[in-house]
């Protein structure tokens, strides 16, 4: 048999070109390739990979998050160093901006996370 694939870990059948979650066509077990339950991978390096192909519009809405900060406080350190403003950074517009941003970032993100997960 060819392990190029997820194959059912109860009788072995093909599930490449089949659902996330589903049961499998030949014995009916319950498989998930998100968690890898009652799947038999080739190898656990796949796993990774498949996992981090689902998460990733969760990572990239984290990292734009992080993005939108750095990027208020450097805009705020630029402002501060140009000499037009040496108030409080938290009287600065673009940090509450940048901050306002990242909120609404962050919360995409749980939001795709939690829609993410298996529906068992």
């Amino acid at each position: 048999m060819d392990e190029s694939g997820p194959t059912c870990a109860n009788c072995g059948y093909e599930l490449t070109g089949l659902g996330q979650v589903g049961r499998c066509p030949e014995c009916g077990s319950f498989y998930s390739r998100r968690t890898g339950e009652g799947i038999r991978h080739a190898s656990a390096d796949q796993l990774w990979v498949e996992w981090l192909l689902l998460r990733l519009r969760t990572v990239a809405l984290g990292l734009a998050a992080v993005m939108v900060m750095i990027c208020a406080g450097l805009v705020e350190w630029a402002r501060q160093r140009a000499g037009s403003g040496a108030g409080s950074l938290w009287h600065s517009r673009a940090i509450w901006v940048g901050a306002f941003v990242a909120v609404v970032l962050v919360v995409a993100a749980i939001t795709s996370y939690v829609y993410e997960k298996d529906e068992q």
